[in-house]
């Protein structure tokens, strides 16, 4: 069985396959004077960085490159080239909300306004601070957000904030004991001692700390023993992914000083490759207990008894739970 690689297509789209209206537009508004600049460079041959597309299987949603494509319409182009991505809509959104903290045109305070309260919507779960690194704003900005925004059924049931190195902590948990709880896609598995009750692992890797809560994977499944390990260290490849961030964010604001220690680095193709990288080691996570095997290892998922999320995807719907 061929699975997807969970690497980006490069490639020239025609400009009507490119959807720009499903919410991945975190601008408050499009500066067409900034598109008409755009096309006059386009017009004299100047090339710009690949748009970044997400692929659901029908459509092409655009989270980054509003300006360009607008621009190339205007320049009379029929194609661009553009970076897709295998994922849904709601991917391309989240993707879109940190797009532009390190290129591209800046944005002004309405736009990261914008983003901030975008990304609280979209992920109420996650630390202040992990969703300032994400849209590239102060975790001030965030808190200051996450105070105004009007209760909803969303936001006042979240109880649960991830930071950015992954670790969870239940705010409603403070000075209690732990309870089971629903964890949202893609998020880890809480750290060996949630709240304030510590939790021992023995050699097979159940806690022992009685009515303390299971490990599950991304879909909701009670995974145990080498598998439950494997979902444990999940934290340790998004710090990784947070220090491909940073790298990346430090070289880029470098090149846009002009800092000459820099200057053999083509800045396009760095952040092309730190954020293939940081994709790389995303797909890299524990996603769910293997449906081919049921955890107990086989080909499909090399032996370890869990597979990432492309693989969980590509696995026929009967092997999955019912959800």
């Amino acid at each position: 069985m061929t699975l997807p690689e969970p690497f980006p297509t490069l490639k020239d789209l025609p400009l009507d396959v490119l959807r720009l209206d499903g919410g991945t537009q975190p601008r408050v508004r499009i500066d067409w004077d900034v598109v008409q600049e755009y096309a006059e460079r386009m017009r004299a041959g100047d090339r710009f960085d690949p748009v970044t597309v997400f692929f659901d299987g029908t459509d092409h949603w655009v989270s980054d490159g509003f300006h360009r494509i607008h621009a190339a319409r205007e320049a009379g182009q029929a194609t661009f080239q553009s970076e897709i991505w295998e994922g849904p809509l709601e991917e391309a959104i989240w993707d879109s909300l940190g797009a532009n903290k390190n290129h591209g045109l800046r944005r002004s305070n309405e736009d990261k306004a914008r983003s901030v309260k975008m990304a609280l919507r979209k992920r109420p779960d996650l630390s202040d601070r992990a969703i300032a690194d994400h849209v590239g704003v102060s975790d001030r900005m965030v808190n200051k957000y996450r105070s105004q925004e009007q209760p909803t059924a969303k936001l006042s049931q979240s109880t649960t904030r991830t930071g950015r190195d992954g670790r969870k902590t239940n705010t409603a948990n403070i000075g209690k004991r732990p309870r089971p709880k629903t964890y949202f896609d893609d998020d880890p598995p809480p750290p060996a001692d949630v709240g304030d009750v510590p939790v021992d692992l023995d050699e097979g890797g159940a806690e022992s700390e009685a009515g303390a809560e299971p490990v599950t994977d991304q879909v909701g499944q009670v995974v145990e023993g080498k598998v439950a390990e494997a979902f444990r260290r999940r934290s340790e490849v998004t710090d990784l992914m947070r220090k491909v961030s940073q790298v990346k964010s430090a070289v880029l604001k470098a090149l846009d000083a002009g800092d000459p220690l820099f200057a053999d680095i083509l800045g396009g193709r760095f952040r092309a490759d730190c954020e293939n990288v940081r994709r790389q080691l995303g797909a890299a996570l524990p996603h769910a207990a293997c449906p081919y095997c049921r955890a107990a290892g086989c080909k499909v998922c090399h032996g370890r008894g869990w597979v990432g999320k492309l693989a969980y995807k590509a696995a026929p719907k009967e092997l999955k739970p019912c959800s």
